[in-house]
């Protein structure tokens, strides 16, 4: 299978390159996906907010050579009070014709969050959540499609898996049907005709020798320390230390969605 990686993590250099190393133990986010896809499909990685945009443009035309798109997380919101660039646009663009062409297409995070915006095409889709921040491991409670969806086969109601946002869906495309909610988001999991969005990271549950995501969330939850705790998510310092034991967990079952996604 040819997949198509779409790397909307960031559009400023710096803060790409600083993820990239906090990833290279595992060959950067590509390199992570990579692993979830197996060696056996190939993977090509496009970073709209990094490229020229006729690079994007290109690629649109020519999304009948994939099989398969995933969408990453990102660290840019897309709330109804963010300007929206030109290259975004592009992506909304690119989302809605891999959807048209019923592509398969999957968006982790913040690529669920940029799914939802391509396919409703509505500013106030996605919001800053007002229950607060989601952050670590924890379940989700699968809807009776979701159950039964083959994108979760092996998982269940106790599954764990990783989070990290302060963005969630408000609004779906007419013609969804919500997969997962959760306790800090009612459309955690949607499917609307061949996208998938996931607000969680089934990517990092790729990674055995990472304890299935945790390590990453430690370096993640280390990286932030100071506004998780300015933000009063974490109350001080040592609560911090008991949230990186209590919260920061590993997400086996998490493996298996990618690997399912590609079989379905």
């Amino acid at each position: 299978m040819i997949i198509l990686f779409l790397d909307i993590l960031a559009d400023d250099p710096t803060a790409y390159q600083e993820n990239e190393i906090m990833l290279q133990d595992y060959g950067g986010y590509s390199g992570l996906i990579q692993r979830g896809i197996g060696a056996e499909h190939y993977l090509e990685n496009l970073k709209p907010g990094l490229c020229e945009l006729k690079e994007i443009q290109r690629t649109t035309k020519r999304l009948t050579n994939f099989d398969g798109i995933i969408v990453s997380g990102s660290i840019i919101n897309i709330g109804p009070d963010d300007q929206i660039k030109t290259w975004q646009e592009n992506v909304f663009n690119l989302i809605r014709q891999a959807v048209k062409l019923a592509i398969p297409t999957i968006g982790f995070c913040g690529g669920h969050q940029f799914g939802d915006r391509a396919l409703t095409g509505n500013p106030a889709t996605i919001i800053k959540n007002p229950l607060g921040r989601n952050f670590g491991a924890s379940s989700v409670k699968f809807t009776p499609a979701g159950a039964k969806h083959p994108l979760f086969r092996g998982c269940s109601d106790t599954s764990l898996f990783q989070w990290s946002h302060k963005y969630i869906a408000n609004k779906l495309p007419a013609g969804s049907i919500v997969l997962a909610c959760h306790p800090l988001s009612n459309y955690a999991a949607f499917q609307y005709q061949s996208f998938i969005g996931l607000q969680w990271h089934p990517e990092l549950g790729a990674l055995p020798e990472s304890e299935y995501g945790a390590r990453i969330m430690r370096d993640i939850a280390l990286a932030r320390k100071d506004d998780l705790i300015s933000s009063q998510f974490i109350a001080d310092e040592q609560s911090f230390e008991k949230f990186l034991k209590q919260a920061i967990l590993p997400a086996p079952d998490s493996a298996l969605i990618i690997k399912n996604w590609l079989n379905t």
